[in-house]
């Protein structure tokens, strides 16, 4: 698929590139977006490394393509020959130190996409790329953009104050929102198919809640740094209860108990700095809060025990 060469100094035995080429013709990695053929492609990406580390991979590509094209669905089909080329730089932050990876169950299949997106916003973060805009234009697009906002046309390169750019399919514990589950079908697979089942024998498996901790771990060297979260798992939840307002409080008692854990992992994880104990402490939680969430399950499940579900309104409020 490529051939390429690595570029290796001999006296301090530390990598210095590695190149990656993929031929012109006959490959089978890429193609070509929609209808549209892929004709030719030149295709290098460089590794760079510092000390034996990455540092940044460059991605250079021209590619060649005919593209099916209609003017109007009138008009006869016809084809557009397009030439594209492009470059990037990626570049590796810290690439001096080790990268752990969250502790999350991710869901097997993701896009990069819906990975990304994982993680809950950093305001810190965030509000860097707000207020210091991540995007460099260069004179022609500066042009480009005077040119359209002094006719009239809507243009920014800055982000909103929202975050619908990044919509992901794991909602985070709120302390002033509260959260309201969909009424919806249930998919199941059966035999390599998929259906949805709208009915079921039982009424225990009408709900089902989804919760997850999200740790992530940063090592600085002589410390841990932690950032967690509590997630609703939306790939693993559903529901086809009829909506009312007892099922909603049921609903954010559950989260609001896995909050509660969350914290308790918190208070646990201060002044932790072996990544081991770590993952025993993250894994005991997490066990506690499953446990607790069938007791909760089984007491009050779906709000239809009103009575068990003022009791354990009281508990999570005092907690």
């Amino acid at each position: 698929m490529f051939s390429g060469e690595i570029i290796f100094n001999k006296e301090k035995f530390e990598i210095i590139d590695i190149w990656l080429l993929a031929p012109p013709q006959g490959q089978r990695v890429f193609k070509a977006f929609g209808d549209s053929v892929l004709d030719s492609l030149h295709y290098s990406a460089t590794f760079h490394f510092t000390s034996s580390a990455l540092s940044h991979i460059s991605i250079d590509y021209k590619a060649g393509m005919t593209s099916r094209h209609h003017l109007l669905d009138s008009l006869a089909e016809r084809e557009v020959k397009l030439n594209i080329a492009s470059h990037a730089v990626l570049h590796l932050y810290d690439h001096g130190h080790r990268f752990l990876s969250p502790f999350f169950d991710y869901r097997a299949g993701l896009s990069d996409y819906r990975l990304f997106v994982v993680p809950p916003a950093d305001s810190a973060v965030w509000s860097c790329l707000r207020y210091d805009n991540h995007i460099r234009l260069s004179p022609r697009q500066d042009s480009l953009k005077a040119w359209m906002m002094a006719n009239g046309q809507p243009f920014s390169d800055t982000l909103g104050n929202g975050k619908m750019h990044f919509e992901s399919n794991y909602t985070s514990w709120s302390p002033t929102n509260r959260l309201r589950i969909k009424k919806m079908n249930k998919i199941v697979e059966e035999n390599g198919f998929r259906r949805f089942q709208t009915e079921e024998p039982f009424l225990t498996d009408r709900l089902k809640l989804t919760i997850q901790l999200y740790l992530d771990i940063n090592d600085t060297g002589d410390s841990l740094y932690f950032t967690t979260r509590t997630l609703l798992d939306t790939y693993q939840s559903y529901n086809y209860l009829d909506l009312n307002e007892v099922l909603d409080d049921y609903v954010n008692l559950y989260f609001d108990i896995g909050e509660l854990y969350r914290r308790k992992l918190d208070q646990e994880l201060k002044s932790v700095k072996d990544i081991t104990e770590v993952k025993e402490i993250y894994q005991k939680v997490v066990k506690e809060m499953l446990a607790e969430h069938q007791l909760f399950e089984k007491d009050a499940f779906g709000g239809f025990n009103r009575k068990a579900l003022e009791k354990w309104k009281k508990k999570v409020m005092v907690r």
